[in-house]
């Protein structure tokens, strides 16, 4: 009905109102009729029947739920990414502790995996073979 009317209208704006509680619904319809000069605008009101009244209520309330569950969910989000630095770090400190307590001093990198810590370490230098207390290895 409320398309019927608006089309029928040719009106550039529609608002739906709530006569009983006399309270907007934020949502608007804009429509611009081909014969419209857009500098002369006239804005009327008009009455919702009884299932419009109850359908823009039952609207509103779901848009207002929907908006409070989008700012808990904002704040939850947020809550988290305050914690996931601490998370981080504590991790950090863990792998460093276990990694010290089994005399791993040099890591290139380290990780938990399941049960198990994993530490990528640095090759230990080669030296050549020795004889007789003598470098085998060529002088520049």
């Amino acid at each position: 009905m409320t398309r019927e009317l608006l089309a029928r209208c040719g009106w550039v704006l529609l608002s739906l109102c709530v006569a009983a509680s006399n309270r907007s619904v934020g949502t608007t319809c804009e429509r611009q009729p081909a014969n419209c000069d857009s500098d002369a605008m006239t804005e009327r009101t008009f009455d919702l029947e009884a299932s419009e009244r109850l359908q823009a209520d039952q609207l509103q309330s779901e848009h207002q739920q929907l908006l409070a569950r989008y700012g808990a969910a904002t704040m939850e989000i947020e809550a988290v990414r305050a914690l996931l630095p601490q998370v981080k770090e504590r991790q950090r400190a863990l792998i460093h502790e276990t990694a010290t307590r089994h005399g791993v001093m040099q890591y290139q990198t380290a990780r938990i995996e399941g049960r198990r810590l994993v530490c990528q370490l640095p090759d230990e230098p080669v030296f050549p073979p020795m004889i007789n207390g003598q470098d085998t290895h060529p002088q520049p």
